[in-house]
């Protein structure tokens, strides 16, 4: 028998140790000749009604152990850690609920993942897996709200109003991401409990603590800090193409009707972007052209993001549309090299047009290509470039460099109220710029 069934059968031993002494314990044999509690005992370390001898070296127990007992033994295990980890992260015992689900949740999690897979409860072992990191994930997002909390209130007590309103949305954003990774927790708890009959009611009480704590400070911040907005969004026509733009207007308030100047609204549907800003009645007015976004996008998205210290909430609308057809579109190409060799750079400049639209392709629109220059190696891509509010573009190809993984930016959050805006002016714009700067330096 392998090694590890005879550790199991160990375990089980321990479990009925105390059944198996009270059965082992008893009357001296009958002097009539009968068997022996030696002669009883089988040759697979059992006596004769199969109970386990008590006592005996492990090593020397040749009976299969009860699998599935040892699995709900071990459940039992984390579970019961799971659910101290909680109650101490609930109550501000960060460390301490850290620790449950440390080590030793660790070295008991690798038993019980042994013996799931035996007893079909894979999938449970990798929840308990998931759980423990999507907890110690929550103390730690709950500590670093904390040290939020410290620092908002000592700019409210310096009076350092804009301080204190960047503070307040790092707050609230954190608070959202606890929300989500809260309400991730108790369903797992909850598939936990349902697939291993453990009761783990004192852990969903303490998150369900955690999350409606962290609601109550938010909703307390955002009366302080915040004024509450309304906006209004509509459409000239809701079928719309390249040739036949939307025309959206709206209006910008505070909850009460209070006009907000110079509100930053951002439409976006699909990768299309367009900004604007609000006047000082509040209205604002935007034309959109469905560019890159997909034919079937049928939901514009309004919203108002005021600046970090800005005193105001975020405003969304939805405006419905449909887009009627896809426009064609056509890349003239100019000074683009004629020949190339392995290892050697390629440049192009040209124009992306798009049929109907006055200005050409929207700025951001993108281009690519592949070499195939070099013999057997695969293609090397040929790196994008954005068009400017022209459709000029100008791509320029570069050695591809590896991705470690590490590098990658795709997780990476801008800050709340802040939205990443793209900057165009036109080229005569840029090269009287370039010239004024020039004209500067000679001087």
């Amino acid at each position: 028998m392998p090694a590890r069934y005879r550790g199991l059968a160990a375990i089980a031993a321990v479990v009925v140790v105390v059944s198996a002494v009270a059965g082992g314990v008893g009357a001296a044999p009958a002097s009539g000749g009968g068997p022996t509690a030696a002669n009883e005992t089988a040759a697979n370390g059992t006596t004769a009604n199969g109970t386990i001898e008590p006592h005996r070296n492990p090593d020397e127990i040749q009976q299969d152990g009860d699998t599935q007992r040892v699995a709900d033994h071990l459940a039992a295990r984390l579970g019961e850690r799971l659910a101290g980890s909680a109650v101490a992260i609930s109550e501000g015992e960060f460390e301490r609920g850290q620790a449950l689900l440390g080590e030793g949740y660790d070295e008991q999690l690798a038993k019980y993942a042994v013996v799931a897979r035996d007893v079909d409860e894979a999938e449970l072992a990798r929840q308990f897996n998931l759980t423990r990191e999507e907890q110690a994930s929550l103390a730690e997002s709950l500590r670093e709200a904390e040290a939020l909390a410290t620092e908002y209130q000592r700019a409210v007590e310096n009076d350092d109003d804009e301080r204190a309103r960047e503070l307040a949305r790092e707050l609230i954003a954190t608070a959202e991401e606890l929300n989500r990774t809260t309400a991730d927790l108790e369903q797992r708890y909850a598939v936990l409990e349902n697939e291993t009959g453990i009761n783990l009611d004192e852990a969903q009480v303490a998150i369900e603590e955690i999350r409606e704590t962290t609601g109550e400070a938010v909703v307390g911040i955002q009366a302080r800090e915040f004024t509450e907005t309304r906006l209004v969004a509509e459409t000239n026509r809701t079928r719309i193409a390249v040739s036949d733009p939307a025309a959206i207007s709206g209006r910008l308030t505070t909850a009460n009707g209070t006009p907000i100047e110079n509100g930053s609204i951002r439409l976006r549907l699909g990768a299309d972007t367009v900004t604007t800003q609000t006047t000082g009645d509040g209205t604002f007015e935007a034309t959109y052209r469905p560019l890159t976004a997909p034919l079937n996008a049928s939901a514009l998205t309004v919203a108002y993001a005021p600046a970090a210290t800005d005193p105001y909430l975020p405003a969304t609308e939805t405006v419905n549309v449909s887009i009627a057809e896809q426009a064609e579109t056509s890349i003239d190409l100019e000074n683009a090299s004629a020949a190339a060799a392995f290892d050697e750079q390629v440049r192009a400049t040209g124009t992306v047009r798009v049929a109907g639209a006055a200005r050409g392709r929207s700025a951001g629109s993108r281009s690519s290509s592949t070499s195939t220059a070099g013999g057997s190696r695969p293609p090397r891509p040929i790196r994008t470039a954005a068009s400017t509010c022209a459709g000029r573009f100008r791509p320029r190809s570069r050695r591809a460099r590896p991705n470690y993984g590490w590098r990658s930016t795709a997780g990476t959050r801008r800050s709340p109220g802040r939205p990443r805006r793209r900057r165009c002016r036109s080229a005569r714009r840029r090269r009287r710029s370039r010239s004024t700067r020039r004209s500067t330096t000679n001087r």
